[in-house]
């Protein structure tokens, strides 16, 4: 009877840290870079993940990619270290700046990048497919409103872009 009390208090014990650990996943939205669904409505309407290189969005957002330490090593082989260095000052500077106005106008700004395949979908069910590895540019945003195919945008001009876009 002893063994059995034991082997019962040892499974509550057991169960009751795995759904611990199970309500921290669910209340999380981004666990090391992947997207996780919350069980709150709104955040499952928002975004889910398909797997670890797919990001799928499915809400008016600004989505913000960013290039892995793989793809930075390659540039700065292509160019001398230098150059990439202040290269690299001016953008990080833009896309700060833009974050900065996407937030000001209350869009949702989604920043990834070890995603490499962008999947958008739309109100009428197209969607649209972006595959990163193919983008010229280390860095970039794509602005996305369900009613429209998502647009990348200039990041120097966001407010421009952003007011054509979203109008």
């Amino acid at each position: 009877m002893r063994r059995f009390l034991l082997l019962l208090l040892g499974l509550f014990i057991m169960i009751s840290c795995n759904e611990n650990k199970k309500k921290d996943i669910e209340k999380s939205n981004v666990v090391n870079r992947k997207i996780i669904i919350s069980k709150d409505k709104k955040s499952k309407d928002l975004l889910s993940a398909v797997n670890s290189d797919t990001l799928v969005i499915n809400y008016k957002c600004a989505v913000i990619y960013e290039p892995t330490e793989k793809s930075i090593q390659r540039s700065k082989k292509d160019v001398n270290e230098e150059n990439f260095d202040i290269g690299l000052d001016d953008v990080l500077f833009y896309i700060s700046e833009s974050t900065e106005y996407l937030e000001s106008k209350k869009i949702k700004v989604i920043t990834t990048e070890n995603n490499k395949i962008l999947k958008f979908n739309s109100n009428d069910k197209n969607m649209t497919i972006i595959n990163l590895d193919l983008e010229k540019e280390m860095f970039g945003i794509y602005l996305f409103d369900p009613k429209q195919k998502p647009k990348k945008v200039n990041i120097i001009d966001i407010s421009d872009e952003f007011e054509s876009y979203m109008k």
